[in-house]
């Protein structure tokens, strides 16, 4: 991937300055792929309308938003031919050039569209990508220019069975979504690259040289789910691996409060683990909000905090003075306060000792780990006040009274001076405070660690990156994927995946086969759709098999929603000439139709 890597920079950046025609061209290129199979045409709108909607009909569909098209480039069409050629690197032996055959119907075309300059939802994106297919006999790949960004279109098409000049659209849409060009993220980088025909794998085997082996690359490639089992794999090599080399006041009470050595070491990992997943938890959501520009960048950019604290977080791995000092201000003063001057760091008492905000955790601590405190103060107060308990910290005092009520208390208290407390998160200065979170579960790359115990192996070795390390490596969206169109990002689904994923982890009864797994414990996407799907199925079978009551202004048909008159008529009984009498037997599957996102189409237009 690394050849590859500087290339696709590289086009990506043309692409802000360069025609488009030229640039897209470069990009793909750049991927692999080539041909010159193509169509003169001369970019305009009008003259792309006219080769392929003859009849007006995408003109016609709103969701096309012809209107907002600036230009239109067919840049080539790849073909079974070509695939062979290309997988070996004898780009001198294709064809010369040649027009563009409707009749391959295994092949792929390449569009490049410029949009209007303005922010562009995926649900438009994927309206115009979905209505262009129809147009086509076989698929199309859209390049989309927008603004100074670029964005990624694959449809997901099947060979009609019956029908060997028709497609069958499929449900999904895969969509790298707003690539900047000045400044390409890394994990759209690594996207495209994917499907670079040289890294493109199908099913474990080699480099495709076919068409259907190509496009079923792509599709997996581009697959939330394969970007989900991905990601959750890294993560629970970094979840096992931090849960051994982090220390919470909890875990480091729960052992001191045990009497044997296995029972010392299974309290302090179980704590550990539920300390870690509430680690997890919150800056997974810090991650989302900070893709929609509500958390600075600075926080998490190394070179930034290496001038922002005294000491380089990236360099010295083993102190906690990024978690202590960054992460657990971001959380508990921040995140967890109103966005007022009571946003301030704690004052000491003129010894230096406590003062009246002992406990406090709306007051920032660990002034003295920041360079310069007045620029992180900055950075803090731009970050929303967000009312909930995810960001509460859990470090209290305990009365005589809740000792009475709660006698299972008193083994996880400390003594503070004259103080018992509860320390969960540890958010204090205090010399005494047992917290431990080394910088280097955060920052580190590619360390290697022993994970055979957790992972049932012998001899092998694993790698763990640090989590701010492996996030930036992926692109996260706050807008959810459905079935019928999907970013090839890390969308808002994924905290509750994590979350049931790692509880699994350290449930006593499930955890050996999680670990196995390695993210693969929660209930697909793909799995819930299906029961929906089946649950509306049965309710609707019931009901419209139940006598038809009077009518009462609509027709029932059109009181489920529908917009014309017998249009999907689900009441309609089905004549059976053996019996001669009417049935609903083929109800069923004409709901299940009605439900389904599969669109037969893309009939030959030419």
């Amino acid at each position: 991937m690394a050849d590859t890597r500087l290339p696709v920079q590289s086009a990506l950046k043309a692409l802000a300055v360069k025609p488009t025609k030229d640039a897209a061209t470069e990009l793909f290129s750049a991927l692999g792929y080539a041909s010159r199979k193509t169509v003169d045409l001369d970019g305009a709108p009008s003259s792309f309308l006219t080769f392929v909607d003859r009849d007006g009909e995408l003109a016609s569909k709103r969701e096309a938003q012809v209107d907002k098209w600036k230009r239109v480039y067919f840049l080539f069409q790849l073909t079974n031919d070509e695939i062979p050629i290309l997988a070996q690197g004898n780009r001198d032996l294709l064809a010369s050039q040649q027009d563009y055959r409707t009749s391959i119907i295994e092949s792929f075309v390449f569009l490049a569209i410029e949009l209007a300059d303005e922010e562009w939802s995926r649900g438009s994106l994927a309206g115009i990508t979905r209505e262009i297919n129809r147009l086509f006999p076989m698929p199309t790949l859209i390049l989309f220019r927008h603004g100074g960004f670029a964005s990624l279109a694959v449809i997901d098409r099947r060979p009609n069975k019956k029908d060997g000049s028709r497609d069958v659209i499929e449900k999904r849409i895969s969509i790298v979504k707003d690539i900047n060009l000045a400044a390409p993220h890394r994990a759209h980088v690594d996207i495209l690259c994917d499907i670079a025909l040289a890294q493109v794998k199908v099913r474990g085997r080699g480099t495709p040289t076919n068409f259907r082996d190509l496009y079923d690359g792509w599709i997996e490639a581009l697959s939330a789910q394969t970007l989900n089992t991905r990601f959750y794999r890294e993560l629970a090599n970094w979840f096992f691996w931090s849960t051994k080399i982090v220390e919470f006041p909890a875990a480091v009470r729960a052992r001191d409060n045990e009497t044997t050595e296995k029972a010392k070491k299974e309290a302090f990992e179980a704590q550990n683990q539920i300390a870690v997943i509430r680690l997890l938890t919150r800056l997974i959501f810090v991650w989302f909000i900070k893709e929609k520009g509500l958390v600075p960048d600075a926080l998490f950019d190394q070179t930034a905090l290496k001038a922002l604290m005294n000491g380089d977080p990236g360099t010295q791995r083993d102190s906690s003075t990024y978690y202590k000092a960054v992460l657990q201000n971001l959380f508990f003063a921040t995140l967890n306060t109103e966005m007022s001057e009571d946003r301030k760091w704690r004052t000491k008492s003129a010894t230096g000792g406590l003062d009246g905000q002992y406990l406090i955790h709306t007051v920032y601590r660990f002034r003295d780990a920041f360079r310069e405190p007045d620029t992180a103060l900055s950075l803090f107060k731009q970050v929303p006040f967000l009312n909930g308990g995810l960001f509460e910290c859990l470090d209290r005092e305990v009365s005589a009274r809740d000792m009475e009520r709660n006698p299972e208390l008193k083994k996880r208290l400390v003594k503070e001076g004259k103080h018992d407390v509860i320390r969960i998160d540890g958010f204090s200065e205090r010399p005494d405070n047992p917290l431990k979170v080394p910088n280097k579960i955060f920052f580190a790359a590619k360390e290697k660690v022993d994970l055979n115990e957790e992972y049932d192996t012998k001899g092998k070795t694993y790698e763990a990156d640090g989590l701010i390390e492996l996030f930036s490596r992926y692109k996260f969206t706050v807008e959810e994927n459905t079935p019928v169109e999907e970013e090839v990002a890390l969308d808002p689904e994924l905290l509750g995946k994590v979350f049931e994923n790692l509880l699994a982890s350290y449930n006593a009864d499930t955890r050996t086969t999680a670990r196995k797994k390695s993210g693969s414990f929660y209930t697909p996407r793909e799995v819930v759709d299906y029961m929906v799907d089946e649950a509306l199925v049965a309710y609707f079978e019931r009901r419209l098999a139940e006598k038809p009551e009077p009518a009462r202004g609509k027709p029932r048909q059109q009181a489920l929603g529908m917009a014309m008159p017998d249009e999907f008529d689900l009441t309609k009984r089905a004549h059976n000439p053996a019996s001669g009498t009417n049935t609903n037997g083929d109800l069923g599957a004409r709901l299940r139709n009605l439900l389904s996102f599969v669109c037969a189409g893309a009939k030959l237009h030419h």
